[in-house]
């Protein structure tokens, strides 16, 4: 991310995100406020938001109940 390597945790894949609901409302990045490391997401900041996908098990589990997501970079 911006020319910098990231390690990354074993995982499935990743998810380039540019408004704060995924996959049918879905808060994927886990957040709307900011915090120490990462800006508040917003659709219109020319930031994108990059988690990590650990299996179709999280991302089923994500709908139901608010998981702490996986935050790669902004």
């Amino acid at each position: 991310c911006d020319g910098r390597p990231i390690p990354l945790p074993s995982l499935q894949g990743i998810a380039v995100l540019n408004i704060p609901s995924y996959a049918g409302g879905t808060n994927f990045w886990g957040g709307t406020k900011e915090d120490d490391t990462f800006t508040a997401p917003s659709f219109d900041d020319k930031i994108l938001e990059v988690v990590a996908v650990f299996g179709s098990m999280q991302m089923a589990v994500s709908r139901v109940i608010n998981l702490q997501h996986h935050r790669i970079a902004q």
